[in-house]
């Protein structure tokens, strides 16, 4: 269904801003330490990486196409 898919994406967010916001004001504090920790990474997400869920607000949750490494394409920026 709907739902396990999206277990499977990537959870992104279209502004730093908003990915610090969910993180120190939107999880749980049982969730952040489940977590441990989490990482902004910088990049640009082409069409030809993958594809993207379509919601509301500043979340998306994105799918990347089999074989392709997302880590060739994007850097860490920061530690949330």
């Amino acid at each position: 269904d709907i739902l396990n898919c999206k277990y499977c994406g990537l959870s992104m967010y279209k502004t730093e801003e908003a990915a610090r916001n969910k993180w120190n004001k939107g999880l749980p504090e049982n969730v952040r330490k489940l977590l441990k920790y989490t990482h902004l990474l910088v990049g640009l997400l082409k069409k030809d990486l993958g594809v993207m869920s379509i919601e509301e607000g500043q979340h998306f949750t994105f799918f990347e196409y089999e074989k392709i490494k997302l880590s060739e394409h994007f850097k860490v920026g920061d530690i949330l």
